[in-house]
């Protein structure tokens, strides 16, 4: 039964590739919309992957499979290298697809089957990731170079506030800790989300995002308020520092805001 089920998840999963390659080279959306669709298309997949599989070793065969396929696509050339035109954009060259496999692996290996640790730090990386680059794409005017491409303000504003949208709902509905917590450590997720996704090159956030959310709850999920508000108190302290010392240092800002 298994297997019927990963053939059934791998075919959906080609069939909807097809479907993106399609509208690529039909020009009727932009290459950029196109990525994200896969990208929130692949996020919805792998949410749904707890209520399809009983056991781990499917979603690891999976994914291998998955991994195998993407690599295979970008190795080979002639008839599948349109599709590769779905996974990369003509001005930027990323891994972000195959990250985002390895993120679901890694979340469904480390996670022990807790539904909650798994599917926030993957909502996150499809809607605040997604709605960022879209923002950033195609409304932004103020961009910054952080070394290893170019940011928006307006993107990296988009991504605080969908991630804080997403962690406030996703808490008062999934978890029983008390309001201001909850506030709390939306807001550290947001904001230590957010610098991540700055700092993070050639698709990288793709598993440093959901990892790093992982390990965030893990750490401080079920702190007290006061432990919370000492650890926001010290992430402000810190930005501060940086923002006033930002002209006396030779680090680049990208280096100023990785160090925070």
């Amino acid at each position: 039964m298994e297997i019927v089920k990963m053939i059934v998840v791998l075919a959906a999963f080609i069939l909807f590739f097809l479907l993106l390659n399609q509208l690529e080279k039909s020009e009727k959306l932009n290459s950029e919309l196109i990525r994200k669709i896969l990208h929130i298309g692949s996020g919805i997949g792998g949410l749904a992957l707890p209520f399809i599989f009983e056991k781990k070793s499917s979603v690891i065969m999976l994914g291998a499979v998955f991994l195998m396929l993407l690599i295979s696509i970008r190795i080979v050339k002639h008839k599948i290298t349109g599709f590769k035109k779905v996974l990369e954009t003509k001005n930027r060259k990323t891994f972000g697809d195959i990250y985002f496999i390895m993120s679901i692996l890694g979340l469904w290996i480390v996670s022990n089957e807790d539904k909650v640790m798994y599917a926030l730090p993957l909502i996150i990386l499809m809607f605040s990731d997604a709605f960022a680059a879209l923002i950033g794409e195609f409304y932004s005017k103020y961009k910054f170079n952080t070394g290893f491409g170019t940011k928006s303000i307006e993107g990296s504003a988009t991504f605080f506030l969908t991630t804080y949208f997403i962690c406030i709902n996703f808490f008062l509905f999934f978890s029983d800790i008390g309001s201001i917590n909850i506030v709390l450590v939306s807001l550290l997720l947001s904001i230590l989300t957010m610098i991540l996704e700055v700092i993070s090159w050639n698709g990288l956030d793709n598993l440093f995002v959901p990892l790093f959310v992982y390990l965030f709850l893990r750490l401080n999920l079920y702190l007290t308020a006061q432990e919370l508000m000492y650890k926001f108190w010290v992430i402000m302290i810190l930005f501060i520092i940086i923002i006033l010392n930002r002209k006396k240092t030779t680090l680049t800002r990208v280096a100023q805001t990785a160090s925070l």
